[in-house]
């Protein structure tokens, strides 16, 4: 009827068009996508059914299912690593340039999570990485001269909700404003340097 496919055969279905069958005594039996659709079909209206197997099965198969999930999880680890290193060969150089001349303290670990990465989602991620650097600086810096000019104290326990709320939003405020400042200056003088 068909060509062998490992332990399919090619075959005609009515609903699928060509496609892979199981095989039964050498010859295609059922469409692969059928039994699938069918199979589906009976587990959403057997959901009971299904849990308590399933139940049954992992506490059969316990050593089994450990060994598995251990395998896949190796697996992973070792892809991980991998496409880890390939990111700081590629790409090493580049952040280390980046991250030393915008004067960045620490480049987050997350940097290799970088979906797709290119030299441009590398700078704009230092880029953000520099202004959260510099916002939680001056968020410090700032908060003190903020709770003194409305306190005459730089502990808020004195101080109303009210109160907490706006000094909150005015250090944050002059906070954001001076770090845009900064990261301009940055920007331009990256550009110049390049």
């Amino acid at each position: 009827m068909g060509t062998r496919v490992t332990k399919f055969l090619k075959g005609e279905c009515e609903i699928h068009g060509e496609t892979n069958f199981y095989i039964y005594k050498e010859e295609a039996h059922k469409c692969v996508e059928c039994t699938k659709k069918k199979s589906k079909e009976w587990r959403l209206k057997n959901l009971k059914y299904v849990k308590q197997y399933s139940i049954k099965y992992n506490k059969k198969n316990k050593e089994k299912i450990k060994s598995l999930r251990d395998i896949r999880n190796e697996i992973s680890r070792r892809k991980t690593i991998e496409n880890h290193e390939d990111f700081y060969k590629k790409f090493g150089d580049y952040i280390n340039d980046v991250a030393s001349r915008i004067h960045l303290e620490s480049i987050p670990r997350s940097i290799k999570h970088i979906k797709d990465p290119t030299e441009d989602k590398i700078f704009n991620f230092l880029i953000k990485a520099k202004r959260a650097q510099l916002r939680s600086y001056q968020i410090f810096r700032i908060s003190s001269y903020v709770k003194w000019q409305h306190l005459k104290s730089l502990n808020l326990r004195s101080a109303t909700e009210k109160q907490k709320s706006i000094i909150r939003e005015e250090y944050k405020r002059k906070a954001k404003e001076i770090v845009d400042i900064e990261i301009e200056k940055i920007l331009q003088n990256f550009n110049k340097n390049k």
